[in-house]
């Protein structure tokens, strides 16, 4: 009794593949990764042209590398930080004008209704001379 043997067609056991083509499949493909805030010239960015392709995350601050270490989240709660503080000066100049704004608007009311009062009244208003 002669036993056949079997032929495998599918892609893993087939003729074509051989043990150098699989080895080749499994490696894996440089990605390059970049996470950036470009408005506070901040990023977080692997594989690019501007860092060293060694695998790492490498945050930059104004196209500067500051921070470099294999762990994604790390680098991007440093950015986050960073962003934080820069966005908090900003507010701060926001606030100051705003307030100066408000202080304008409150005595330009203040002179519009003397000034409509004194009128009714009989007067000048307010700044004639």
């Amino acid at each position: 009794m002669a036993v056949m043997a079997k032929t495998c067609t599918c892609r893993c056991h087939g003729r074509s593949s051989s043990p150098d083509t699989r080895a080749t499949a499994r490696q894996t493909i440089p990605m390059a990764y970049v996470r950036a805030a470009p408005k506070y010239g901040l990023s977080v960015e692997k594989g690019t042209d501007r860092v060293p392709d060694d695998g790492r995350y490498h945050f930059l601050v104004d196209d500067e590398i500051v921070m470099s270490t294999p762990v994604e989240a790390l680098a991007l709660a440093e950015m986050e930080e960073v962003k934080t503080t820069r966005q908090v000066r900003g507010r701060e100049l926001l606030q100051r004008e705003m307030a100066a704004f408000d202080v304008r608007s409150f005595r330009a009311a203040n002179y519009a209704n003397k000034q409509s009062r004194d009128q009714r009244k009989g007067g000048r208003g307010i700044g004639r001379r």
